[in-house]
């Protein structure tokens, strides 16, 4: 028998289904600021639904007058991964992205660990770029012809961070 998904633009009569959802993540920043994300007009949000219950979230930002799209936000049901669910999610989205004549680019940005992310989009035609590395500039002192900034200090603890 065939199962039925649907992907649907995501509206506070979501945001149940979206606490339902088991992602292992502890603190998740998209549903502390799910409210924000689906009434702004450079964010949107999507979720796969199946029977009621959300499978999958993801969706994107736009930059630059609405002409760069950047794919985030995704996340998985632990109980529902690796049966293709991301790439059901993403695919119609990434297909109303290409129709829209002001997007120029579509991209997304994931950890080179990240395998199943990176087959994704993949599957999307969503081309790999150069690999970015983030560092941690330990010795400031030794780098010359700068401009000194502000420190950033480490935040260790999830309150904290929820509310800075």
């Amino acid at each position: 028998m065939e199962q039925v998904m649907n992907v649907k633009p995501l509206t506070i009569d979501d945001y149940t289904a979206l606490q339902a959802m088991e992602t292992g993540i502890e603190d998740d920043y998209v549903v502390r600021i799910f409210d924000r994300l689906i009434e702004s007009e450079t964010h949107e949000l999507f979720g796969l639904f199946h029977e009621g219950q959300m499978l999958a979230v993801g969706g994107y930002s736009l930059f630059g007058q609405g002409k760069f799209a950047m794919l985030g936000r995704l996340r998985s049901d632990r109980r529902f991964q690796m049966k293709g669910n991301a790439t059901e999610l993403l695919k119609p989205i990434v297909d109303q992205l290409k129709r829209d004549p002001r997007v120029g680019w579509i991209g997304a940005n994931t950890h080179l660990g990240n395998l199943p992310a990176r087959r994704v989009l993949d599957k999307l035609g969503i081309n790999q770029g150069p690999a970015i590395h983030y560092l941690t500039l330990k010795r400031p002192d030794l780098l010359s012809g700068h401009t000194k900034g502000p420190v950033w200090n480490p935040v260790n603890d999830l309150q904290k961070n929820a509310h800075s």
